[in-house]
């Protein structure tokens, strides 16, 4: 059984030959630091590459992938050219949505809300990021192409799909906790805002690979470490339902696994 089998068949709620192994990926990556101490503990030569400047998430090394025996292969979309962060002193940068971090330790936090004090007419004023912009896509069909034809590993694409994390981004996590009780036109509105970039990009890179991957990764963040953010029924009004038109718009174009 090769590693592709054995994900779809783990998918499926089918018994594999194992267990799959996956690492790659934003929510099952590795640091930089980490795999530069796995790198030099292998013996393998290299650098690391970061895919999220955020966690200091890094693509692992094929070398490594093979030692580990991992099953999956991610592939990660590529940044606008239409926009490159802007550098700050004391080592702080701004990305194309406006949101500033700072680096604490191991990874950025976040110091500049660029909507805090804004208004819904504020949102329709704003220019918002192209998810259509051609060089977020450049070379990847031609890479998951490649994976599915020349290898037997399970392709996953390693999308972001975010509404409610992107919005607090935007606004601020406690103002915007504040906006879902007591000022929720603006909430949603910043929300169907982040849905409409979502839904652009999945269209995008999905009517260029959607036939040649196993996987798409779609995640949000919703809880914290004691439980839900918000309430379930605060989540059932505003916010799923704005999940369910992205999932909805995703598994048009998709034959794969959605997770």
């Amino acid at each position: 059984m090769n590693s592709r089998e054995r994900l779809l068949k783990t998918l499926n709620h089918e018994e594999p030959d194992r267990v799959p192994v996956d690492l790659g990926g934003i929510v099952t990556g590795i640091t930089k630091v980490a795999h530069r101490r796995l790198r030099e503990h292998l013996g393998v030569e290299g650098r690391e590459q970061i895919i999220d400047r955020i966690q200091q998430l890094v693509k692992p090394d094929e070398k490594i992938l093979e030692r580990l025996e991992v099953d999956t292969r991610y592939v990660y979309l590529r940044a606008s050219r239409d926009f490159q962060d802007r550098e700050f002193p004391v080592d702080v940068y701004e990305d194309e949505w406006g949101v500033r971090r700072k680096r604490v330790s191991f990874y950025y936090d976040i110091v500049h809300h660029p909507l805090k004090d804004a208004t819904i007419q504020d949102l329709e004023r704003m220019r918002w990021p192209d998810p259509h912009a051609v060089s977020r896509y450049e070379g990847i069909a031609e890479e998951v192409r490649y994976l599915h034809k020349n290898t037997d590993y399970a392709i996953i694409l390693n999308t972001i799909g975010s509404i409610f994390e992107f919005s607090w981004y935007l606004r601020g996590y406690e103002q915007f906790m504040m906006d879902l009780l007591i000022n929720r036109g603006f909430a949603v509105a910043l929300m169907e805002k982040m849905l409409q970039f979502q839904i652009g990009m999945f269209e995008e890179i999905l009517d260029r690979v959607g036939d040649y991957v196993q996987v798409v990764l779609c995640g949000d963040d919703l809880a914290i470490q004691t439980g839900p953010a918000i309430s379930l029924n605060l989540y059932r009004k505003l916010v799923k339902p704005l999940q369910r038109q992205l999932f909805e718009s995703i598994k048009e174009r998709l034959p794969a696994k959605f997770f």
